[in-house]
């Protein structure tokens, strides 16, 4: 758990929520990475990677912008945006070692891998830059809009279809991931930042407006959910949408289902057996069951954010 108030991985066991450990990472981790038994630490205070190796030890190396912040892997590169610095930098994560910077739209936030390909959102310049994970070379751009500020980045799992969130538009936008081109847009509700691409539909929770929006991977229908506090993300388990919610002390379903959960959360990482939750606002993390409730709760260092299991 990558715990950005305090600069530290926070370490429990899976099974009990006791804690492990925390281990020093540097300053405002956010995101964690495992390679190959290694875990990368983005920490958008510094212009480095942190590297908590297999024996726990921690080492650091330079992307030489700030920012660090969302990874991705393909074509055996790590990629991680580098906010800061307009960059994406690409790493070799079995040395490690920089292999590039790689210049992309200015304030570069979220990614995603498909084919060996790399798709960028940029939060100033409107565009989705593309990466060739095997050249390492920005190989073109979705222009979705001079005033878009791109936050979520999806590809369906055909690889026919990507997906953006504009953020400051309120739009979810398609573009053909082939030939970069935009084949249509949504309007969504307000602050929206990230979506889910499942296998017929994308999941895009509108935390301003208290909405969910399920849209159809063609774009030509939606349906909208209301009545949510601060929904901020939503996964599928069990063939059932879960909706998490940063106002509210509960896990919801778009079937009507819900289940107490100890704090609101900003953050979940499904699994088999139910959903590891951050609680951002209240340093804590816990693992909740759909039907069950509750199976743990454990305090984690200050504002919890991304999750890895290993």
């Amino acid at each position: 758990m990558c715990c950005q108030g305090d600069g530290v991985v926070s370490v429990h066991d899976f099974e009990t929520g006791n804690p492990i450990g925390k281990i020093p990472v540097g300053g405002h981790p956010v995101h964690a990475h495992a390679i190959d038994g290694r875990i990368f630490v983005a920490t958008m205070d510094e212009r480095t990677l942190s590297v908590i190796e297999p024996n726990g030890d921690v080492e650091r190396f330079r992307v030489g912008v700030l920012g660090p912040s969302h990874f991705a892997s393909a074509a055996g590169t790590l990629f991680v945006t580098c906010t800061a610095g307009d960059v994406v930098a690409a790493i070799d994560p079995f040395e490690p070692r920089l292999l590039a910077r790689i210049g992309v739209g200015a304030e570069p936030h979220e990614l995603v891998a498909h084919n060996n390909r790399v798709f960028v959102g940029s939060r100033r310049d409107g565009v989705v830059s593309v990466i060739d994970a095997t050249t390492l070379e920005r190989c073109g751009d979705v222009e979705v809009g001079a005033d878009a500020r791109i936050e979520g980045v999806g590809i369906d799992h055909t690889g026919t279809r990507g997906f953006a969130v504009d953020r400051r538009g309120e739009r979810l936008v398609g573009f053909a991931p082939t030939d970069l081109t935009v084949t249509g847009t949504v309007p969504i509700g307000s602050d929206a930042y990230d979506l889910t691409v499942a296998d017929d539909v994308v999941y895009v929770p509108a935390q301003g407006s208290g909405t969910v929006h399920v849209v159809e991977l063609d774009l030509d229908d939606q349906r909208v959910h209301p009545g949510f506090e601060r929904p901020v993300e939503v996964h599928e388990w069990d063939e059932t949408a879960w909706v998490v919610d940063r106002g509210r002390a509960r896990l919801e379903s778009l079937t009507g289902r819900s289940v107490e959960i100890p704090a609101g959360a900003i953050h979940a990482q499904p699994t088999d057996h139910g959903f590891v939750l951050a609680h951002y606002d209240d340093a804590a993390v816990s693992f909740v069951h759909p039907t069950t409730g509750t199976v743990w709760t454990a305090e984690t260092g200050a504002y919890p954010l991304g999750i890895l299991l290993v």
